[in-house]
């Protein structure tokens, strides 16, 4: 899954503090983050937007956009 507040173009800069952002989302998730970046178009990219829900994140719950995956496979067919 993809977090859409960190989607940055290629002529943008993440910020500084990029890594210890996944690691906080990863903490709150129990996901893995990706050590490398995904790059995809956004005309041409299938995806699902959803939400996860967590006890880690401050409102509860996040959007997020699902590319692949069980639940991606299962809403796609």
């Amino acid at each position: 899954m993809l977090f859409p507040g960190y989607i940055y173009g290629p002529d943008e800069d993440a910020p500084i503090n990029f890594w210890s952002i996944g690691m906080s989302l990863s903490a709150a998730t129990g996901l893995t983050m990706e050590d490398d970046w995904i790059e995809f178009d956004a005309d041409q990219f299938p995806h699902i937007k959803t939400s996860a829900g967590s006890a880690g994140f401050l409102h509860g719950s996040e959007d997020v956009i699902l590319f692949d995956g069980p639940e991606f496979r299962a809403a796609t067919v």
